[in-house]
């Protein structure tokens, strides 16, 4: 898939009771081994691609239950009220910056997702990964990996269109 390619198009939980529209741009996606993933997903991690939150809307607000499972800064994960499963979550950045942290699995067609840019929170991990992206370990090391590659992405999506 070329980069800065919008995409537009429906998503949900596992159940299909929460449902959302994507319509944007991913910034960035990659393979998160946090014990909050692990926990939520009952995987050994999680595949999640960042849009820019107003990429994401959801269509039934009443579905979702949106909470934080550590201090801030932190993802507010939203989750089916019916399956218990994550929908997206959001994540303030800056003044006027968030994201919306959707699961590759609840998009309708993930041949429209760029390709993974890494691990992170790879000291976490269950299952060795010989894919040969990058495995960043701790915790301000992953913040930062991913940090750098959203700020790249904005500034190449900025400077294309």
């Amino acid at each position: 898939m070329m980069k800065n390619t919008p995409i537009i198009q429906q998503g949900s939980c596992t159940c299909g009771q929460s449902t959302f529209s994507v319509e944007g741009t991913p910034l960035v996606r990659f393979i998160c081994h946090c014990q909050i993933c692990q926990d939520i997903y009952k995987k050994p991690f999680a595949d999640v691609v960042i849009f820019p939150e107003k990429s994401v809307k959801l269509l039934e607000a009443d579905s979702v239950e949106f909470k934080k499972f550590r201090a801030p800064p932190a993802v507010n994960r939203g989750i089916c009220k019916s399956c218990a499963k994550p929908v997206f979550g959001v994540m303030w950045v800056a003044p006027f910056t968030r994201f919306a942290f959707v699961p590759a699995m609840n998009l309708a067609d993930s041949t429209q997702l760029p390709e993974a840019v890494g691990h992170v929170f790879y000291h976490r991990h269950v299952n060795e990964m010989y894919d040969g992206l990058p495995k960043v370990s701790g915790y301000v090391s992953s913040q930062l990996f991913l940090s750098q590659k959203i700020f790249k992405s904005l500034i190449q999506h900025n400077f294309s269109a």
